[in-house]
């Protein structure tokens, strides 16, 4: 890190957040790959700072490498790799998103409108 502090996951996630705060995905894609410890603040942040910037395409490919790295999604993950889904069509991402729920009816108790549910599982929505 710039001034040689090499603090904990905590003070690594609040300087995540701050930089994305300030749109400096750059320095806040820096400090998250400097990390050797993430935890799913970590990701979920970046996810988010990549998502508020704009960068859709950098949100599903952070999305994967944390699926890769083991760490199981939250709602807060499902809320950000969605809207990114949805800017680039990228259907095969929100299903998976949608998958983590189990029986597809809510989510850590947050009940998904019909007509989410209906596009994630391909049936058209009924009108």
């Amino acid at each position: 890190m710039k001034m040689g502090y090499d603090s904990g996951v905590a003070v690594m996630n609040a300087l995540i957040d701050m930089y994305g705060k300030c749109k400096c995905i750059g320095d806040a894609l820096e400090i998250f790959e400097m990390m050797q410890e993430k935890d799913l603040f970590s990701w979920n942040s970046i996810m988010t700072v990549h998502e508020q910037c704009g960068y859709h395409d950098g949100t599903l490919k952070l999305f994967d490498r944390m699926l890769h790295a083991g760490i199981q999604p939250d709602l807060v993950t499902v809320t950000t790799v969605l809207p990114a889904c949805s800017h680039l069509a990228a259907l095969m991402h929100g299903k998976a998103a949608f998958a983590l729920d189990g029986d597809g009816c809510g989510f850590g108790g947050l009940e998904i409108p019909s007509t989410i549910h209906g596009f994630l599982k391909n049936d058209p929505p009924k009108e």
